[in-house]
This record gives structure tokens, C-alpha cells and sequence, in this order.
């Protein structure tokens, strides 16, 4: 029984992205409301003049999480970071392992989203 307690915990685990995120303030700007909209850039900037505030980086772990769920994920720690928007949004792949057989080395990783959090500095502003 504790077996599959253990193993529905890893199952859980590897439902959700894993996000990391950096502030560049302090202290930290209050954080923006559940329903705040965080729009993404690209390629890109805001029209609105911002500040800089920290990075947001989240990688798709398993098969199981959608990379909506990736961008959502993103967009949730923009809002606790008291972000407006993420710019230089990027996705590349992160090698997690690695594996070595007859036909070769095979290569593990995992899609990762990754931008710069912002905040307008005109709180009317919206993009």
C-alpha cells in the first residue's frame, strides 16, 4: 500500500510544469490580481513604458502537462511577481539525461518557456 501512495505522489508531481523564477527588485512589487490578463511578447515590446522585474522560466515535464498548462504556469508567476506582461518570450529544450545503448546515445529533454516579467509603470496602461 505505501508503494502506490509513493507512486501517486511522483504521478502528481509530474502533472504540473516545474516554474522557476528571479526578482531583479526589492522589495517586490505587490502582486497583481487572479484575473489580471499577463500578456505575452515574442518578438515584440509593450507600447506601455516598464521596468524590468524579474525572469520566469517554466519547463514541461512529462507528457501529461500541456504546454498550455506551460504558458498558464508562466502567467501565474508573472501575476504573484506583480508583473503586467512577459517579454522575450522563448521556448528551447533543457537535456535532463541521457541515455547510452547499441543504436547510440539518446538524448532526454524537456520543452522550457522562459521571458522576462514586467510592470507598466503607468497603472493605467494595459499594453
Amino acid at each position: 500500500m505505501r508503494f502506490l501512495g509513493v507512486v501517486s505522489l511522483v504521478l502528481l508531481g509530474a502533472c504540473a510544469p516545474v516554474v522557476r523564477s528571479m526578482m531583479f527588485v526589492a522589495p517586490a512589487p505587490p502582486p497583481r490580481a487572479k484575473e489580471h490578463q499577463i500578456r505575452f511578447y515574442r518578438d515584440d515590446r509593450p507600447v506601455c513604458e516598464f521596468e524590468e522585474i524579474g525572469l520566469v522560466t517554466s519547463r514541461k515535464p512529462s507528457f501529461l502537462v500541456s504546454m498550455q498548462e506551460v504558458e498558464e504556469s508562466i502567467r501565474a508567476r508573472a501575476r504573484r511577481m506583480g508583473g503586467d506582461a512577459v517579454i522575450g518570450v522563448s521556448e528551447r529544450s533543457e537535456i535532463h539525461g541521457a541515455g547510452v545503448s547499441r543504436a547510440g546515445v539518446h538524448l532526454e529533454s524537456d520543452p522550457v518557456y522562459s521571458g522576462t516579467v514586467v510592470r507598466f509603470t503607468d497603472p493605467d496602461c494595459t499594453s
